[in-house]
């Protein structure tokens, strides 16, 4: 082995330890439960009530990956948890959106 270059990206090995060199992921959704189905859950002796969660599977630009990651890192939280941060504010901002959807399906 002596005299043998080894040929590797540092980027790389920093990108995959750090989860950013995952393919993009392509559309799909598992399986939906109720959005209106709750768990009761016992932690600390507490009983709290707590919503199931969805896994749902979608598309973004690797480098939309890499940053939301890096923001996560930064953060100390997950990535799951800043788009679920985001879909909850898109939600209350659209409120007139999903009444209205109710008017249409209730024809």
């Amino acid at each position: 082995m002596a005299g043998r270059k080894t040929d590797f990206n540092t980027e790389d090995i920093m990108g995959s330890l750090l989860g950013m060199k995952d393919p993009v992921l392509q559309p799909s959704v598992h399986d939906p439960l109720p959005s209106e189905e709750k768990t009761a859950s016992v932690s600390s002796g507490k009983k709290k009530e707590k919503e199931n969660k969805v896994p749902v599977s979608f598309s973004m630009t690797r480098s939309m990956s890499e940053d939301l990651k890096r923001i996560a890192y930064v953060d100390r939280i997950t990535c799951s948890e800043i788009i679920c941060d985001l879909v909850q504010r898109y939600i209350r901002e659209h409120q007139a959106s999903l009444r209205e959807y109710d008017r249409i399906i209730r024809k």
